[in-house]
C-alpha cells in the first residue's frame, strides 16, 4: 500500500470514527441525560448540579423580570415581634395606638405565644376581603387557641365559613424523630367549615439534592400512608391517613380562584421562575398593615383586587422556613407567592422538549463533527469548539429569555467536549504518527533541520522551499592538511576516523540548534537561521558557542587518538560569519539540495581558510562579535580585505564564554592598546608594547608577530599611504 493510499484510507476511517463517535455521544445523552435525569427532577446527579448551576446563571444573565403587582406577601417578621420598636421608629405613640388598634395586643408581648390568638387571623381575615382583596392565603398551619381562647377559635371558624371560596390555610409534612414514619400537620378540623371542600393545600417547600437551593415546587402530591397530628390545643386522637392528590398552596390557590389548572407533568415538578432577582414580590409587614391601615393602605383599598401571602419571614425566630433560593435566601412565603404568580402570569420555567434538544444536540454535533474533521490546525479546532459552545449558549440565553424555556447545557458540554477530544486525540495521533514515520525516513537523508521543516510547514511548503531571503549565521568547518592525512592511511581507516570526527562535530551543531548544511569531503557547513525564524543574536550566539565546544572536543579526540592504532591528530579551522543569505532547493529535479546561498556565506568560507594564514583556530566576522562580544570574550585579529572582496571586515577570534570563569589571558590588555597605536600610526609605541603583550603571551604568539613584522616595515622602510587605514589585503584563500 502506497503512503497516498495509506493516507487516504485512515481519512476515511476518521470520518467514519467520528460519525459513529458523536451518533454514541447523542445516544448516551438522550439514555442518560434525557431518560435518566430532567431539568425538572431533583435526584443530585452531577449533570443535574451543572444544569442547576447554569439555570442559575441564566436567571441572573436575563434582563430584569418585574414582579406582578397583584400579588402581596404580609411578612412576620422580626418588627412585628418588636412592634413597640418600630413604633418610635415611625415617631408614634404605642401606647396610644395600642389604645387604637387591639390587635397590637398581641406583638411584643411575651406570654402570647406564636401562632398568636385566632382571633387576630380573623379580624385580618375579614378586613383583607372586606377591603376587596381577592383571596387569603396562610402559609403556616393554625391551631387552635389554648384553653380558654375557644371565642378566638369561633371567630376565625366563622371568618373562614364566610370566605370559604375565598381562603386557602396551609397543612405540612414532616417526618418523626425516628425518621421511621412520616407525620402531616394539618389545622384542626374546627377551623375548617363543612361546605369548604378543598381548603387546605401544602405549603412544604423541596430543597434540591445537589446543593440545598429551592428551584421547583411539586403542585401536586400522592402522600401515603401517614400520621396526622393535629395542631395546638386538639384533643383530637392522632390517627392513619392516607392523603392523595394534595395540591400545594400556591396551585389550590390559582385554581379556586382562577380555575386554573396543570398537566400531569407540570403538577409533579414547576421550575420557578423568581422575579425577587431583579424586583422581588412586595412584602409588607404585619405590624405596618395594622398601624397604617387607613393612611398608607387607604383603609385596605390598596388590596383591593389582590392575592394575599401571610406567614412568617423573621429569620432569627423561623429559621426552618428560611431557603436558599437562586434568588438569594427565601422565606417559604415568598416562595409560595412567587409560585402562585408563576402560575397565574404564565411566568413559569419551561424545559425544552426532547425533539428541541434532539434538533439542538444534533445540529450541534453535525457542526462540531464537521469542525473535527477538515480542521487540522489544533489551536484554531479548540478556538471553533469554543466559538461553537458560545454560539449554542447565547441561542439557548436567547429562547429563555424570550419564552422562559430552559435548554440543557449537559448534551451541549458532551458532544463538544467529546466531539472535541476524540477528534483532536485521533488527529494529534495518526499525524504524530505519519510525522515521525516520515522523520525517521527523512533524517537519514537531510539534515533534521530541513526535515523538521518541511513537515513543520507543509501548506507552505513550495513558498518555504522556493527561496526566501533570510538573516543567517553561517558555519565552515575543514580540518587542516586533510588531503595529506589521506594519502598516509587506509580507506577504511580513514572513513572510521572521519566518522568518528564528524559525529562529535555534527551533534554539538545539531545539540546548539544548527542546521547541517551539507558535506564538502572533510569539511561541514552549518547555519542558523535557515529552517526556522528566529533573533540573528540567538543564532550568533549558539553558533560560536558551538564553536567552541567543537574545538574542545577535537582536543579530547586527539587525546583518545594518541593510544588508539591507526589515528593522527585533527586540527580543525572554523568560519563564523552573520548576513542576508538566501534559504532554498536547489538542483537538479532528480536531486535537490535544500542551503543556503549569498555573500555571507562565502565569507564564512573565506575566514575559515584565514584560520591557517593566522595560525587560530576560529576566525568570526565583526557582526557576529556585535552580537555575543557581551557573552564570549574575544581577541581582535585584523582589519582585512579578503580574496574576492573589496570591503574589508575586522576579524576577532573568540577565546572563551564569559560565563565559564575563565579570566583573560595576560597580555591581552596590552595588545588591545598596541592596537590602538598601530591604527592611529605611532608605530614605534606600538611596537613597544606588541613586544611586551608577546612577552606575556608567552615568548611566541604569531599575531604578535604579524604586528611587529607590519611596524617595522611601515616605520623603517615606507609609511603607508595618507587614506591608509589599516586594512590588509588576503590574497590566499
Amino acid at each position: 500500500m502506497t503512503i497516498r493510499r495509506y493516507l487516504e484510507f485512515m481519512h476515511h476511517r476518521r470520518v467514519l470514527l467520528q460519525t459513529a463517535f458523536v451518533v454514541v455521544l447523542t445516544s448516551f445523552y438522550f439514555w442518560f441525560v434525557q431518560s435518566q435525569e430532567s431539568l425538572s427532577e431533583n435526584r443530585g446527579t452531577w449533570i443535574e448540579n451543572i444544569e442547576n448551576y447554569m439555570m442559575q446563571v441564566r436567571l441572573h444573565k436575563r434582563p430584569p423580570l418585574a414582579a406582578p403587582t397583584d400579588v402581596v406577601v404580609i411578612a412576620i417578621d422580626e418588627g412585628t415581634f418588636e412592634a413597640d420598636y418600630e413604633i418610635h421608629h415611625e415617631k408614634q405613640n404605642p401606647a396610644m395606638l395600642r389604645a387604637q388598634i387591639p390587635e397590637l395586643a398581641y406583638f411584643g408581648n411575651e406570654s402570647l405565644q406564636w401562632p398568636y390568638d385566632n382571633n387576630l387571623w380573623a379580624k385580618l381575615t375579614d378586613r383583607l376581603l372586606g377591603a376587596g382583596a381577592s383571596f387569603v392565603a396562610y402559609d403556616f398551619v393554625l391551631g387552635k387557641n389554648p384553653a380558654g381562647g375557644e371565642a378566638g377559635d369561633a371567630a376565625l371558624a366563622e371568618s373562614f365559613f364566610q370566605h370559604a371560596d375565598q381562603v386557602a390555610i396551609a397543612s405540612s409534612i414532616g417526618e418523626s424523630l425516628d425518621g421511621s414514619r412520616a407525620i402531616m400537620e394539618t389545622p384542626p378540623a374546627e377551623l375548617i367549615p363543612k361546605k369548604a371542600v378543598d381548603m387546605v393545600g401544602l405549603s412544604d417547600e423541596e430543597k434540591d439534592r445537589s446543593d440545598g437551593m429551592v428551584r421547583r415546587i411539586k403542585h401536586m402530591r400522592n402522600i401515603g400512608p401517614a400520621t396526622r397530628t393535629v395542631n395546638r390545643g386538639s384533643s383530637d386522637r392522632i390517627s392513619r391517613i392516607r392523603v392523595q392528590n394534595e395540591k400545594s398552596l400556591s396551585y389550590l390557590a390559582a385554581s379556586r380562584l382562577y380555575a386554573k389548572t396543570l398537566d400531569e407533568d407540570t403538577q409533579q415538578n414547576t421550575l420557578l421562575n423568581y422575579y425577587a432577582l431583579n424586583d422581588p414580590i412586595k412584602s409588607i409587614p404585619l405590624w405596618e398593615v395594622l398601624v397604617n391601615w387607613d393612611t398608607t393602605y387607604d383603609h385596605g383599598d390598596y388590596f383591593k383586587g389582590k392575592t394575599i401571602f401571610i406567614g412568617p419571614t423573621a429569620q432569627v425566630r423561623f429559621r426552618k422556613y428560611i431557603f436558599d433560593t437562586p434568588a438569594d435566601l427565601q422565606p417559604g412565603v415568598q416562595i409560595q407567592a412567587t409560585a402562585f404568580a408563576n402560575l397565574v402570569h404564565g411566568d413559569t420555567l419551561r424545559p425544552a422538549s426532547d425533539l428541541m434538544v434532539l434538533i439542538l444536540v444534533l445540529g450541534l454535533g453535525a457542526m462540531a463533527l464537521m469542525v473535527s474533521l477538515w480542521m487540522r490546525a489544533v489551536l484554531i479546532k479548540l478556538a471553533l469548539f469554543f466559538a461553537l459552545g458560545g454560539i449554542f449558549f447565547e441561542a439557548t440565553q436567547h429562547i429563555f429569555n424570550a419564552y422562559d424555556v430552559i435548554t440543557p447545557v449537559a448534551g451541549a458540554a458532551i458532544i463538544l467536549l467529546g466531539c472535541g477530544a476524540f477528534g483532536t486525540l485521533y488527529d494529534y495521533l495518526l499525524e504524530q504518527h505519519e510525522r515521525q514515520r516520515t522523520l525517521d525516513t527523512f533524517e537519514s537523508m537531510v539534515s533534521p533541520g530541513v526535515a523538521g521543516l518541511v513537515l513543520s510547514h507543509r501548506g507552505d511548503l513550495e513558498k518555504r522551499l522556493g527561496g526566501q531571503r533570510q538573516e543567517v549565521v553561517v558555519l565552515f568547518g575543514d580540518i587542516r592538511n586533510f588531503t595529506k592525512m589521506s594519502e598516509k592511511l587506509e580507506p577504511e581507516t580513514l572513513v572510521a576516523q572521519l566518522n568518528e570526527y564528524l559525529e562529535s562535530m555534527v551533534g554539538i551543531i545539531q545539540d546548539e540548534g544548527g542546521t547541517l548544511q551539507k558535506y564538502i569531503g572533510d569539511a561541514v557547513m552549518a547555519a542558523w537561521g535557515d529552517v526556522r525564524v528566529q533573533p540573528s543574536a540567538d543564532g550568533a550566539h549558539h553558533a560560536v558557542q558551538a564553536a567552541l565546544r567543537m574545538q574542545a572536543a577535537l582536543h579530547l579526540l586527539n587525546q583518545q587518538w594518541l593510544t588508539a592504532p591507526h589515528r593522527e591528530q585533527l586540527k580543525l579551522g572554523i568560519g563564523l560569519n552573520h548576513g542576508e543569505g538566501i534559504v532554498g532547493r536547489i538542483g537538479h529535479p532528480r536531486r535537490m539540495e535544500f542551503t543556503v546561498l549569498g555573500d555571507a556565506v562565502n565569507l564564512a568560507a573565506r575566514l575559515e581558510g584565514a584560520t591557517k594564514h593566522y595560525r587560530q583556530p576560529i576566525l568570526v566576522g565583526e557582526s557576529i562579535y556585535d552580537m555575543t562580544k557581551e557573552q564570549f570574550l574575544y581577541r581582535f585579529v585584523d582589519k582585512l580585505v579578503v580574496q574576492g572582496k573589496t570591503t574589508s571586515v575586522r576579524v576577532y577570534t573568540p577565546l572563551a564564554n564569559r560565563n565559564s570563569g575563565e579570566r583573560p589571558p595576560a597580555g591581552l590588555s596590552e595588545y588591545n592598546a598596541a592596537l590602538e597605536k598601530y591604527y592611529v600610526r605611532e608605530f614605534a609605541a606600538a611596537t613597544e608594547l606588541f613586544q611586551l603583550a608577546k612577552t606575556k603571551f608567552g615568548g611566541t604568539d604569531f599575531l604578535c608577530d604579524n604586528f611587529l613584522a607590519r611596524c617595522n616595515y611601515y616605520y623603517r622602510y615606507e609609511p603607508p599611504p595618507g587614506d591608509w587605514d589599516g586594512t590588509w589585503q588576503l590574497t590566499e584563500k
